[in-house]
């Protein structure tokens, strides 16, 4: 939750500071803690989720990451969010600043797209492993007969 707050906060940052290259790059360094959450937290606990329980309660953190993700660009789109200054902040603040960059990052609503698909990921495969541990049960027990 901390970590997300963090980052929403970077982004609302990003709205209210003076020019477009420090909201650019205020963008991309909450964007960036996002997405290495996103790339380090599966990999580094690949174990645990083999336990149900965490990995479910990683599949809920991910859907809320999304949900605050999907408030945030909404009250951003209505101009409505804390510090927003629609005669400063750019509609579209990942297009904002480094164009050196090869490719701009990804929007609000991608990432917070990124969060829902490792969600249904994280679930498809704590189900399978359910499954598989349920048939082995079963296959032990030479059928219900």
């Amino acid at each position: 939750k901390a970590l997300v707050e963090r980052a929403l906060g970077l982004l609302t940052r990003s709205c209210a500071a003076d020019g477009p290259i420090t909201q650019g790059m205020l963008y991309r360094c909450a964007i960036q803690i996002l997405e290495l959450a996103r790339i380090v937290v599966p990999a580094v606990h690949a174990n645990e989720f083999k336990v149900a329980t965490i990995a479910l309660t990683f599949h809920n953190d991910c859907l809320y990451i999304a949900s605050r993700l999907q408030q945030w660009d909404k009250q951003h789109a209505e101009g409505r969010g804390p510090g927003h200054d629609p005669a400063t902040c750019h509609t579209d603040l990942a297009g904002v600043g480094d164009a050196s960059e090869a490719q701009p990052p990804p929007t609000v609503p991608e990432v917070a797209q990124q969060f829902i698909v490792l969600a249904g990921s994280v679930l498809a495969g704590c189900m399978k492993r359910q499954q598989e541990a349920l048939e082995d049960i079963v296959h032990c027990a030479q059928g219900f007969g």
